[in-house]
């Protein structure tokens, strides 16, 4: 690994790995066992050759590894799990402090997974059984720990320490694209506190907000979230966003970063398809095409992959078209829409854009981020436009990490201290997330299941299910390979908890 001192204000002036080192060996491994793992959703042959093909073929990709490559200080990586278990927690993970309400679903996703035979099946819609189609990958560890243990507490308990191991595997990935223990600093307190200027499009639009006030939704266009909401929030979309784009950065243009390209198609969807989405421009702009292209189709590691890759999306895929989607200047005045894009893109990430360029950040990684976030906002899906929130995260740690450098310049400048001020008002906003943890009641896993979560106190045994939650199983050729659905059955003992 290159570890000479930064010799520009670049994210990609820094240094690099120039092979696959211990820490990137634990993020391919971080990412990749929830695919091994979801090779149990498939009829036993099936499930046997996948199992044997990704095995093998991580095995061989992992041979690459320089073990013994140096890495970070020892106190620093225990400072970072001390701070990832303890960020973790005040998130909501785990339940040991209040949770916001989106886990009322993501407990039953958990609850379901670890007590039902995969896959899990809610009804019959037509003639096709209607199963949990969604990114599983997040849950699948715990969800086969509580399992083993016959408890979901467990999986709740051990869905925290997952959950914590992936963010301090990103604290950790981060901080070595910096060379001096200051930036490495400004590293972590970027990736826990960087957020887009929320508070002042929240005050223009609502008002003043209270100390504990969820700020991220004060554009109907559009959502670009800080980090500390989307790891209060969306852990599952947020990890595997975050990992990746950082193994992209540490392997620019190296050959590893073409040989683990397979492995990223399959795993990161089943992650979050749109965190994959977010990632794929800076793939496709990250390889060395011309030197490196064969090792995207080698036998050995390439192939089983590819062939994952296509079942996932075809699993992911199930019912897509159920989910609404458009342009979104389509059905709106112009007017209202240019107005509406032009602020969200200035407070979000505009301003911090035209600083850094101001600051000499710019290179060709931080260049494509702006054009990310400047396209996404021009498309819909899903129904509070997941496309937006979700596919901005790579392209927002972008944005962060390019803030490290001129943040840590020692040397006087007056964009530096703007820069230091939009920061600041970013930090500002995010910390409304840590607030709403300790002034709100802590509320206990309910044990409800899928459908009873999203009408938590509705007597209705058959709630209408999301649709990205759920789907038909009308694919032939994927149903003869899954195993028979099994019905989630309702615990009698679940508690109905009215949403704060």
């Amino acid at each position: 690994m290159n570890l000479s001192a930064d010799p520009g204000r670049r994210l990609l002036d820094g240094p690099r790995a120039s092979v696959l080192t211990r820490l990137d060996a634990a993020v391919i491994a971080y990412l990749a066992l929830p695919l091994l793992i979801f090779c149990a959703w498939f009829k036993p042959p099936v499930a046997a050759t996948l199992a044997i093909l990704l095995s093998f073929a991580l095995w061989k990709l992992l041979e690459h590894v320089r073990w013994r490559e140096a890495g970070l200080p020892r106190r620093l990586v225990i400072a970072i799990v001390i701070i990832s278990l303890a960020w973790t927690a005040i998130a909501g993970v785990g339940h040991f402090v209040y949770a916001n309400t989106d886990w009322f679903m993501r407990d039953a996703v958990l609850r379901d997974l670890t007590v039902t035979p995969w896959p899990p099946q809610y009804q019959y819609d037509g003639d096709f059984a209607l199963i949990l189609r969604a990114p599983v990958a997040y849950y699948l560890p715990a969800a086969v720990t509580g399992w083993l243990a016959g408890s979901p507490a467990v999986s709740d308990f051990v869905l925290y320490l997952w959950t914590a191991l992936g963010f301090a595997l990103f604290l950790c990935a981060a901080s070595t694209l910096f060379a001096t223990a200051r930036q490495r600093l400004l590293a972590i307190v970027l990736m826990i506190a960087f957020g887009g200027m929320d508070l002042i499009g929240y005050w223009f639009t609502h008002g003043v907000p209270s100390a504990s006030q969820h700020l991220e939704a004060w554009c109907s266009l559009a959502q670009y979230s800080s980090n500390s909401t989307l790891l209060f929030w969306v852990p599952n979309h947020a990890l595997p966003a975050w990992l990746g784009m950082v193994l992209i950065l540490r392997l620019w243009r190296q050959p590893d970063l073409a040989r683990i390209a397979p492995l990223m198609a399959a795993a990161i969807p089943l992650w979050s398809p749109l965190a994959a989405i977010g990632l794929a421009p800076f793939y496709l702009a990250g390889l060395d095409w011309r030197r490196d292209f064969r090792a995207l189709f080698a036998i050995r590691t390439g192939l089983p992959f590819a062939a994952m890759a296509t079942i996932v999306a075809r699993y992911i895929t199930l019912d897509a078209h159920s989910i609404p989607g458009g342009w979104a200047f389509i059905g709106r005045p112009l007017g209202e829409y240019v107005a509406q894009y032009l602020s969200f893109c200035v407070i979000e990430f505009g301003v911090v854009a035209w600083v850094l360029q101001r600051l000499k950040a710019y290179d060709l990684v931080l260049r494509l981020a702006v054009a990310v976030l400047l396209l996404l906002p021009l498309y819909r899906f899903g129904g509070a436009n997941d496309l937006a929130m979700r596919s901005s995260i790579p392209a927002l740690t972008v944005l962060a990490l390019a803030a490290v450098r001129p943040l840590a310049d020692a040397r006087h400048s007056a964009w530096r201290h703007v820069l230091i001020l939009v920061l600041a008002i970013g930090a500002a906003g995010a910390v409304h997330e840590p607030i709403r943890a300790f002034e709100r009641p802590r509320w206990e896993a309910t044990g409800m299941t899928l459908p009873q979560s999203t009408e938590p106190n509705s007597a209705d045994p058959f709630p209408p299910l999301p649709p990205h939650y759920v789907a038909n199983l009308n694919q032939p050729g994927l149903a003869a390979m899954l195993r028979e659905p099994t019905m989630v059955k309702p615990d009698a003992a679940a508690s109905a908890v009215r949403r704060p």
